[in-house]
């Protein structure tokens, strides 16, 4: 999904996504006013091709602003260290 200007907000991404480039759990690419706050992204990411403008939960900024944005590091591909963007690993997500 592209977001231009609007807000995407208190969402998990739990599904398996695949594609052959420009993938992402949350959002693909976040333009300018556009803000993606408190979202999980848990779901596996498969990149087929390319790995520009693809991550675990953001795939790219494009002046979009992210608070609490989480993706679990141990069954995602790595995302792109974008500010409020947090890679954890399992156990610190689930419930014991």
């Amino acid at each position: 999904m592209c977001l231009n200007k609007g807000t995407v907000k208190n969402v998990i991404n739990t599904g398996r996504l695949s594609a052959g480039s420009e993938v992402a759990g949350i959002v693909t690419d976040s333009k300018a006013g556009g803000v993606v706050s408190n979202a999980l992204s848990i779901g596996q990411i498969e990149i087929l091709s390319s790995r520009d403008n693809s991550g675990a939960a953001i795939g790219k900024d494009a002046g979009g602003t992210f608070e609490n944005v989480y993706y679990d590091s141990q069954i995602v591909m790595s995302g792109t260290p974008f500010d409020g963007v947090t890679a954890l690993p399992t156990a610190s997500l689930t419930v014991a």
